[in-house]
Formats: structure tokens, C-alpha cells, sequence
């Protein structure tokens, strides 16, 4: 999965990352807490904006922020807008 997203990261045609979870589960179990990381981490050393769409739920939304923060401060965003997360990601 990490050297998907690396390839990915690299290439020039691709501006963003967007994952809408408004309809995935209330909470991540670990192997998808780190993977979710993994991926985002990625992104973020390739300095491309990644967005997630969270649910209304907060243990998702809690989940999801701090996922971003610890691994894409910088170029990372959860938030329950489909239009804020478009336009972070430049869609």
C-alpha cells in the first residue's frame, strides 16, 4: 500500500487526495488506524492536500483529526464538508 501511494504522490497529474468516510464505519480498528497513517504520512512528505470527509459521528471525527494531525499537519484536513474538502484538494 505505502509504495502505491508513493508512485502516486509522484506523479504530477495528481493534486490531491479525498476519502469520503461519511457512510465508513464509526471507528477504525487498528490495522486501518495504521494504515490510514501510513497513507497519510505518505501524502503529506509529498506535499499534495489529502482530505477526509467524515461522518456527523463524533469518535469518527475525533478519530480522523487525530489521525491528521499526526501524520499530514500540514497539507491534512478532516472536516464533514464534501465542498470543503473539493476545494482543499483543488477539485
Amino acid at each position: 500500500m505505502g509504495e502505491l501511494f508513493r508512485r502516486a504522490g509522484a506523479r504530477g497529474d495528481l493534486l490531491g487526495q479525498l476519502f469520503d468516510l461519511r457512510d465508513g464505519p464509526r471507528i477504525a480498528g487498528p490495522r486501518t488506524d495504521k494504515t490510514l497513517g501510513q497513507m497519510f504520512s505518505t501524502w503529506e512528505l509529498a506535499k499534495k492536500p489529502l482530505a477526509v470527509v467524515v461522518s456527523d459521528d463524533p469518535m469518527q471525527r475525533l478519530q480522523m483529526k487525530r489521525l491528521i494531525e499526526g501524520h499530514a499537519s500540514k497539507y491534512g484536513l478532516a472536516t464533514p464538508s464534501f465542498a470543503e474538502a473539493k476545494n482543499h484538494v483543488g477539485a
